[in-house]
């Protein structure tokens, strides 16, 4: 992991989690949006990687 994407994905962490707990305070929306939108991110970052490597191991 190099280290200036680590420190990008953690403000980016923190925002949602921040912008989750003032959506909640305002009662505009459910406060597990944020989780749900962090979840999310996650996942699409992610995707990429775990389909190349599923499909290496089924050629190999």
């Amino acid at each position: 992991a190099h280290p200036v994407g680590a420190i990008f994905a953690a403000l980016l962490m923190g925002a949602l989690r921040a912008g989750g707990m003032q959506v909640q305070r305002s009662g505009a929306a459910p406060g597990d949006i944020a989780a749900v939108i962090q979840g999310l991110v996650i996942f699409f970052i992610i995707a990429p990687t775990l389909i190349r490597m599923l499909i290496r191991w089924r050629k190999g």
